[in-house]
């Protein structure tokens, strides 16, 4: 019994068909297998048989085939479909019935038929989506409350040591907090504390 795994990859490779030109080339591929004696590979050669396309007007071959593939000729299923025609037509219009070229014919065309159906029945699928972008990784920050930084650089300020020689700016902001180049200014410990509670009592927040 095959396994669920299996049977989900098998769903999905039938799912949506593949390019129209590998489609083709699949189906060439598989009617030169059946070509076993390798009859209709290539053009028939005008030295051996001469009077050949003096009846055949419209001559094709495997070859030739592939080369208009490549070149990207075959617009629709029913080009290409012709042309297959046109090795099966030409050769039971120009050998008799009976010999190794006709029955090698007839062969073809029964073989064919199967390709065929297995090619139209991928062609009627669904066409593939077109890739999807990967979405680009978001890194998400967390949002900054407003006034942490201003708290945390009063906080670093006091630390360092520079508050006993930087005078206060106005709303309880050093004026190294501001950007400001800030001069040195005398200051005792005892003016700092004492300029610390005016704030305080004024309703000005404190600075550590």
């Amino acid at each position: 019994m095959p396994s669920r795994k299996r049977n989900r990859r098998d769903s999905q490779s039938k799912q949506y068909r593949r390019p129209f030109k590998q489609i083709l080339l699949d189906a060439v591929r598989e009617l030169e297998k059946r070509d076993r004696n390798k009859i209709f590979h290539e053009p028939v050669d005008k030295e051996e048989v001469p009077a050949y396309y003096e009846i055949i007007k419209n001559p094709m071959d495997f070859s030739t085939m592939r080369k208009k593939l490549s070149e990207g000729k075959y617009r629709s299923w029913s080009d290409f479909e012709h042309d297959f025609k046109l090795i099966v037509d030409n050769c039971t219009t120009f050998n008799p019935q009976g010999t190794i070229w006709y029955r090698a014919a007839q062969t073809l065309a029964r073989h064919s038929k199967k390709i065929f159906d297995e090619c139209k029945a991928e062609m009627a699928l669904e066409r593939p989506p077109p890739p999807s972008s990967t979405p680009s990784s978001t890194t998400h920050t967390s949002a900054t409350t407003p006034g942490t930084d201003e708290r945390k650089q009063r906080r670093r300020y006091v630390r360092s040591g520079l508050h006993r020689s930087q005078p206060e700016a106005s709303g309880g902001l050093l004026v190294q907090d501001l950007g400001m180049r800030a001069t040195p200014t005398p200051m005792d410990l005892m003016t700092i504390w004492r300029r610390e509670q005016t704030l305080q009592e004024a309703g000005a927040r404190p600075f550590l």
